[in-house]
């Protein structure tokens, strides 16, 4: 008797240790509602923008540590509620059970592959408050991602270096005055005696 009730138990284990966790990757779910908008504050619609969830096993890790899952995802034509929503459905998170830290971050995929690519060059880019989440192990219906806020997309003020550029751009290109027209104008306020 006791040794069926020890070989269940170490598959369960084997089965915990083993499993992804699954979610339902949207911003318009059961719980959730958090639409994103571009640097316009205009609700994002379809395009070339996509969202993607970052995460972390550990559930106070920083930011910039958490893992990109590859998910993504376009935005929906959809306009309910003015629109701003991605609807990517189920997905599994490779490596993740549990509690975890996720962000939810946005980037124009047609010019940057990725979304560090994306800051890095200056381009569009948004991204949500951390949150942590609870995944879903299968068969379990994947989890809505609970505590998600919506957020706006920023255009990075120019740096700098870029400002100094154009600055001297200007310089370079500024009308110099015309000597004759200068002398005209003396003698005009100064007529001769």
């Amino acid at each position: 008797m006791k040794m069926p009730l020890v070989f269940f138990g170490m598959i369960c284990a084997a089965t915990t240790l083993f499993a992804q966790g699954t979610l339902n990757f949207a911003n318009f779910a059961t719980g959730v509602n958090a639409p994103i908008t571009n640097a316009l504050n205009t609700p994002m619609l379809a395009g070339p923008f996509v969202a993607d969830l970052f995460w972390s096993n550990t559930t106070n890790a920083p930011t910039d540590s958490l893992t990109a899952a590859g998910f993504n995802q376009p935005f929906s034509t959809l306009t309910l509620g003015g629109g701003g929503y991605f609807l990517g459905g189920a997905h599994t998170v490779n490596g993740a059970s549990g509690a975890i830290e996720a962000q939810v971050r946005v980037w124009d995929f047609s010019q940057f592959p990725t979304f560090q690519a994306a800051l890095v060059a200056g381009g569009a880019v948004g991204w949500s408050k951390p949150f942590v989440m609870f995944l879903a192990l299968p068969p379990s219906p994947a989890s809505p991602m609970v505590g998600l806020q919506g957020f706006t997309l920023y255009l990075p003020e120019p740096s700098c270096f870029c400002l100094a550029m154009l600055g001297s751009v200007v310089l370079l290109f500024r009308r110099k005055p015309n000597p004759k027209a200068v002398n005209k104008t003396a003698s005009a306020t100064n007529p001769p005696s």
